[in-house]
This record gives structure tokens, sequence and C-alpha cells, in this order.
């Protein structure tokens, strides 16, 4: 998964991935925070093809999240937020790989198929 980034002027902000490392910068981010410290960073979840009444409800052009994080202490957080839809083509601005991980898995889970029963039945011979 490539970084997601912002155009600003002639520069690229950088938002780093908080579950893996980072791709321009080679490095990963600390997700245990000692009191005091903050980090900041990109969380990304794709869910697999939506059809039919799956769709997220849309009202106003916005879509409402929410967001749970378990702390330390095994306490919960919540919070719900109303964010803007936009098209596939608006959110590929940001990183040009989004929308892509579960098309990406299902090609190399087949390739990936394929090459063993193709090394299995060699070996058979």
């Amino acid at each position: 998964m490539e970084d997601f980034h912002a155009k600003i002027g002639d520069s690229f902000k950088i938002y780093p991935s908080l579950l893996q490392a980072t791709a321009l910068l080679d490095k990963t981010t600390d997700t245990y925070l000692n009191v005091g410290q903050v980090v900041s960073g990109v969380v990304y979840f794709e869910q697999k093809d939506s059809w039919g009444a799956c769709f997220p409800l849309k009202r106003s052009g916005k879509t409402r999240v929410k967001i749970a994080v378990k702390d330390a202490f095994g306490r919960k957080h919540t919070k719900s937020f109303w964010i803007p839809v936009v098209t596939l083509s608006e959110a590929k601005k940001y990183n040009p790989s989004f929308g892509e991980t579960f098309p990406s898995l299902r090609k190399n889970a087949s390739h990936t198929q394929t090459g063993v029963s193709t090394a299995s039945e060699q070996s058979k011979t």
C-alpha cells in the first residue's frame, strides 16, 4: 500500500500509516504511547465489494463513521464523525492504491494457487 499524501503547493505532505511501515520514509510508527505522547497518522480499512443495500448510508453528501479505540487500561473510547463521501478518483488523489487491496489480494492468491498446483503436479511426475 502506498502512503497517503496531499499536494501542498510544490511539496507533498506524507501521512504515515499507524499499522505498517511507511514506504517513503522506511520507518514504522510507534503506536504504544506513554502519558503525554502524541502520534498522528492514517489507519486504512477496506471492505469487500458492497452490493444492494450494503452501501453506507449517505446524507447530504456525507456518511457517518464510528471510531473505537481500546486503551492500555482496557477502556474503550468511541466517537462518531460525519465525513464527506467522495468518488474513487477523488480518493486516489491521496493514495493511488486506494480501493485496490482486495483485488490485489485476489490476484496474488490466484497466482499462488496456480503456482502451487503446478509445482505439485510436476513433483508427481
